[in-house]
């Protein structure tokens, strides 16, 4: 509706007023732990519309972006692969995420620590004066450098949450993943 500048849309066979500069979405997920229902009075306000399963490729793309991350696309593949993988092999276990939660937890880690790496960089430049003198790195050093990051995130984030018997799987799915990378992962 508001795409197409209507003023009306019909939601559940009822006709809705639309202002052109006005969207209000409320996003619920009753089942995830921790979460609330709505109060009633809150619940009458509001109009239920069904929502499809989030793009879990597109939306690690745009927060790796976001993060300053170069090698996006193979990454980000990658890390949804390990992600599935450790859904479909790793123990049941009622704190484990292995949602687009806990790769954007991941991404937010592996952001943190691209900035400190640049900066430490940066640093070490500026110490011995080479300013301005920046080496261009090759798509394949940007890819490895960054592979590692990640790698490094997943194992700050998600082995924490590991139960013990789960851990040597986790560094087998990470190795088959990310052979490339060293892994290096300790509860």
């Amino acid at each position: 509706g508001l795409e197409v500048r209507q003023d009306k849309l019909s939601l559940l066979g009822r006709p809705v007023g639309l202002h052109p500069n006005v969207g209000i979405c409320v996003t619920r997920n009753p089942t995830y732990t921790g979460r609330s229902q709505l109060p009633d009075n809150l619940k009458q306000l509001l109009r239920g519309i069904a929502m499809v399963v989030p793009g879990y490729r597109d939306i690690p793309q745009v927060n790796m972006f976001g993060q300053g991350f170069k090698a996006v696309e193979k990454l980000s593949r990658k890390l949804v692969l390990i992600f599935s993988l450790c859904q479909d092999q790793l123990s049941y276990q009622s704190h484990y995420d292995f949602t687009l939660r806990g790769i954007k937890s991941v991404l937010r880690s592996a952001g943190r620590i691209k900035r400190s790496v640049a900066k430490l960089a940066d640093e070490k430049r500026q110490k011995s004066g080479q300013k301005g003198m920046e080496k261009k790195e090759s798509d394949k050093d940007i890819l490895l450098q960054e592979q590692q990051i990640l790698v490094k995130s997943m194992c700050n984030t998600v082995v924490p949450k590991l139960v013990l018997q789960d851990l040597p799987l986790f560094q087998t799915l990470v190795k088959a993943v990310f052979p490339e990378s060293k892994v290096v992962c300790v509860l």
